[in-house]
C-alpha cells in the first residue's frame, strides 16, 4: 500500500507539472519553446510511468505481466529514467537563460532567448530589418510592448524610419523623420544613451502616437552603435502607463548591439554596390568623350550615362568666351537638361565661376539653387586659364559626395581635352582665315601704287576680324611729336571729342607718345586704373566710352613713323588681352610697315630715275648748244612730216565720224584748218621758216 501511495502522489505532480506547462506563459518569462517542449515530454513520462505503475499493482496485480520485468522496466527506464532525463535537460537549456557562456549571470531569463535569436539571424546573414522582424515577438512578449521601430542615421544628419511594427500608419509618418529639440529619438542619437518618454522627451512634439490598437502611453528609444559609432535607434511601444525598466533597456541593448554588426555590414556591403555602380557610372561617362569628337554630342551623350545612376535636375556648362551669351538646352528624355552657355562671363555677374571653388556651391541668385549639398560646380582649367564650368545640380542630396567629387574630376579632363580640340580646330581656322586675308592685301600691296585705299581696306579688316570697334592708322611728323590720320575705320558711327582728321599734338604723358618713343606695343583698360589712358589724351585720340584697345607702332627700317590704334566698346562681353587677337593686329603692323617701306623705295627709286633723266636731258641740251645746227637747214621736211600725219587723221576721223556728231566735226575741221596752215608756211621763204621758229 505505500508503493501504490507514493507512486499516487508522482502522479499527482506530474500532473500538476504538466498543467502548469501548458497553461502558464512561461515565453513571457523568457523560456525558450524547446526547454519547454523537453519539460512537457519529461513530466509526461513521469506521469505515465506512475500511472502505469498503479495500474499494475492495484489492477492486475496477479497477472504474469504485473510480476514480470517487462513491465518494471517499462515503468521504471521508460517513465521514469527518460522522464527525468527530459527534465534535466530541459532544466540545463533553460540554465542558459540565466547565464552566457562565459558562466557570468544574465540579468533576465529574457536576456537569453534573445541572444539566441539575434546570433542565430547575424549568423544566417539576415539585414538589420529582418533580424529585428525575427525577434520582434519575443521582444514585444518579453517587454509586454505592442509595437516595435527601428531609425536609420542619415548621411547628411538626422534620422529616418526604415522599419515598424504595429504603429498605425498615420503614426508611422509622423515619426518617419523625427525633429524637436526634446524628441525621445534625436536625444537617444545625441546623448547615445537610452532615453524613456517623460515630460521631458516626447516621441512627437505635436501629435500622439498610437499602435493599430490604442494609444502609446509609454516609449523608449535605445540607440544603435557599432564602434562607437550612433548608426540608430530603436524603439518599443506601450499602450499601458508602465514605464520601461533598466531590465528592459538591457533586453533590447543585446538586440542593438545585433543591430549594430547588422547595419555595419549593410553599410559596407551597400558601399561596395555604390563602388561598382560607380566604377561602371564613371566608365560609361568618360567613353562618350572618347569615341565622340564633338563637346556637345559627347555632354548629353554622357548625360544619359550618368543620369540612369545618379539622378539630376541640371547639367551647365559654361564655356568661356567673347561676344554675348549664347544659350543651346536638351531635355532628356528620362529627366534632366543639359544647358551649354558661351560668351563672356564678367565676374561681377558670375562671381561664383570665379571663386576656384569646386563643390558644394550655390548658384548665387538662380533660382535653382535650393540646396547647397546638391549643387556641384567644378572649373576646368587649361594651365592657369580658366577655360570653362561644368555645374551639377542633382534631384536629391547624394549617398556620399565623395562620388559626385570623382566623377566631376573624371569629366573636368575630358572636357578640357575636347575644348582644347575645338579651340584649335577654331584657331586654324580663324587663322586660315587671316593669313588668306593678309596674303591678299601683302599681293595687292606690291601692285598698289597709292596706299591710301589700302589703308582704308587694312583698318575696315581689322574691325571686321578682330574684336574692335574702332582701327584708326596714324603717321607722326618727323620729330614724332604729332599724329594725322591716315585712315580710319569704324564698326558704328562713334562719338570723337576731336575730330579724327585733326592733327594732334603728343605730351610727353601720353601712352601714343611713349609707343612713339619706345617703338613698344601698348595695351590700355579704362577699367583698370593701373592701365588707363589719362583723361586729355583720352579725349584727343579715341572715341567717347572706349573700353579697352591696343597701340602698335609702325616702323620704317627700325624708325617709328605712325601707330595703329584700335580699340572696343564691349569689355563685359570679351577683352582685347588676347594673344591671338595681338598676333593678327600685329601681323597687320608689319604688313603696313612693309608697305610703307616699299612705298619710300618705290618714291626714292622714282626720284632717282627722274634725276638721271634730267641730267641726260641737260646733258643732251648741252650737247646740242655746242653744235648750234642751222635751224632753217632741212626745216621743211621736219615739219611737213608731222604735219602730214595730222591732216591724214583729221580726214580719217571725218570720213568715219555720224553726221550727227556736229561738234566734233567743227573741233577736227579746225585741227585740219591751222595744220593745212602751218603747212602753207613752212612752203614759204627761209626767212619765215626762221622768224616762225624764233
Amino acid at each position: 500500500m505505500d508503493i501504490i501511495q507514493l507512486k499516487l502522489i508522482w502522479l499527482i505532480a506530474s500532473l500538476a507539472a504538466l498543467l502548469l506547462l501548458f497553461k502558464l506563459e512561461l515565453n513571457r518569462l523568457g523560456v525558450k519553446k524547446s526547454v519547454l517542449r523537453r519539460l512537457r515530454l519529461g513530466a509526461s513520462l513521469i506521469f505515465a510511468g506512475a500511472f502505469l505503475g498503479i495500474v499494475l499493482k492495484a489492477g492486475f496485480n496477479t497477472s504474469s505481466f504485473a510480476r514480470s520485468d517487462s513491465a518494471f522496466l517499462l515503468e521504471a527506464i521508460v517513465g521514469y529514467t527518460f522522464g527525468w532525463s527530459f527534465i534535466l535537460w530541459g532544466f540545463m537549456a533553460w540554465a542558459k537563460s540565466y547565464f552566457d557562456l562565459r558562466g557570468k549571470p544574465l540579468s533576465t531569463a529574457g536576456s537569453g532567448l534573445i541572444s539566441g535569436k539575434v546570433m542565430s539571424s547575424l549568423v544566417a546573414g539576415h539585414s538589420s530589418a529582418m533580424l529585428i522582424n525575427s525577434v520582434q515577438d519575443d521582444l514585444l512578449g518579453l517587454l509586454d510592448s505592442s509595437a516595435v521601430s527601428l531609425h536609420s542615421a542619415s548621411d547628411g544628419g538626422g534620422l529616418r524610419l526604415i522599419y515598424h511594427h504595429n504603429l498605425s500608419e498615420d503614426s508611422a509618418k509622423l515619426i518617419e523623420k523625427p525633429r524637436g529639440h526634446n524628441n525621445l529619438f534625436l536625444t537617444a542619437q545625441d546623448t547615445r544613451q537610452a532615453v524613456i518618454n517623460d515630460k521631458d522627451h516626447s516621441i512627437h512634439d505635436f501629435a500622439f502616437i498610437e499602435t493599430s490598437d490604442s494609444p502609446v502611453k509609454a516609449a523608449v528609444g535605445v540607440p544603435v552603435r557599432s564602434n562607437g559609432e550612433t548608426l540608430g535607434v530603436i524603439g518599443l511601444y506601450r499602450t499601458s502607463d508602465k514605464l520601461y525598466t533598466q531590465d528592459n533597456i538591457d533586453i533590447i541593448a543585446i538586440v542593438c548591439s545585433a543591430l549594430g554588426a547588422a547595419i555595419k555590414r549593410e553599410s559596407a556591403e551597400k558601399k561596395q554596390h555604390l563602388e561598382n555602380r560607380y566604377t561602371e557610372m564613371l566608365a560609361m561617362a568618360a567613353k562618350a568623350f572618347e569615341t565622340d569628337p564633338d563637346l556637345v554630342s559627347a555632354l548629353v551623350k554622357s548625360a544619359k550615362q550618368i543620369h540612369s545612376y545618379i539622378p539630376f535636375r541640371w547639367i551647365n556648362m559654361y564655356i568661356h568666351g567673347e561676344g554675348k551669351i549664347q544659350s543651346l538646352d536638351f531635355h532628356l528624355p528620362a529627366g534632366g537638361t543639359v544647358e551649354i552657355k558661351q560668351g563672356y562671363f564678367s565676374q561681377e555677374k558670375f562671381p561664383e565661376l570665379y571663386s576656384g571653388k569646386s563643390v558644394g556651391m550655390s548658384r548665387g541668385k538662380s533660382a535653382r539653387s535650393e540646396n547647397d549639398n546638391r549643387t556641384f560646380r567644378f572649373p576646368v582649367t587649361q594651365g592657369k586659364r580658366l577655360v570653362a564650368n561644368l555645374e551639377l545640380e542633382l534631384q536629391s542630396s547624394p549617398v556620399k559626395s565623395t562620388y559626385v567629387e570623382i566623377l566631376g574630376s573624371t569629366l573636368v579632363p575630358k572636357i578640357a581635352l575636347a575644348l582644347g580640340r575645338t579651340s584649335m580646330e577654331s584657331l586654324r581656322e580663324r587663322t586660315e582665315h587671316w593669313l588668306g586675308a593678309l596674303q591678299y592685301f601683302q599681293e595687292k600691296v606690291l601692285s598698289s601704287k597709292n596706299i591710301t585705299p589700302v589703308l582704308m581696306e587694312l583698318s575696315s579688316l581689322a574691325v571686321d576680324l578682330a574684336p574692335t570697334t574702332f582701327c584708326r592708322i596714324m603717321f607722326t611728323d618727323k620729330d614724332r611729336k604729332s599724329l594725322k590720320t591716315a585712315a580710319l575705320a569704324q564698326a558704328r558711327d562713334l562719338a570723337w571729342s576731336v575730330r579724327p582728321d585733326t592733327e594732334i599734338s603728343l605730351s610727353e604723358e601720353f601712352h601714343h607718345y611713349r609707343a612713339l618713343q619706345t617703338g613698344m606695343v601698348i595695351t590700355y583698360d579704362q577699367n583698370n586704373k593701373y592701365k588707363r589712358i589719362p583723361q586729355p589724351e583720352s579725349n584727343c585720340l579715341i572715341p567717347t566710352d572706349t573700353r579697352q584697345g591696343i597701340i602698335i607702332p609702325l616702323s620704317i627700317n627700325g624708325a617709328v613713323v605712325g601707330l595703329l590704334s584700335a580699340g572696343d566698346f564691349r569689355s563685359a562681353e570679351r577683352t582685347m588681352d588676347n594673344s591671338v587677337n595681338h598676333i593678327f593686329l600685329k601681323a597687320m603692323a608689319a604688313l603696313i610697315s612693309m608697305m610703307l617701306a616699299r612705298h619710300r623705295d618705290s618714291k626714292q627709286q622714282k626720284t632717282v630715275k627722274e634725276g638721271a633723266r634730267k641730267l641726260t636731258i641737260l646733258a643732251k641740251g648741252t650737247a646740242r648748244e655746242n653744235r648750234r645746227p642751222d635751224p632753217s637747214l632741212n626745216i621743211n621736211s621736219r615739219i611737213n612730216g608731222p604735219l602730214a600725219g595730222i591732216l591724214a587723221s583729221c580726214e580719217y576721223l571725218t570720213s568715219g565720224l555720224p553726221k550727227h556728231d556736229e561738234e566734233i566735226q567743227r573741233y577736227l575741221g579746225i585741227i585740219h584748218k591751222n595744220a593745212s596752215r602751218i603747212h602753207n608756211i613752212t612752203m614759204g621763204t627761209n626767212s619765215e621758216e626762221v622768224s616762225v621758229i624764233s
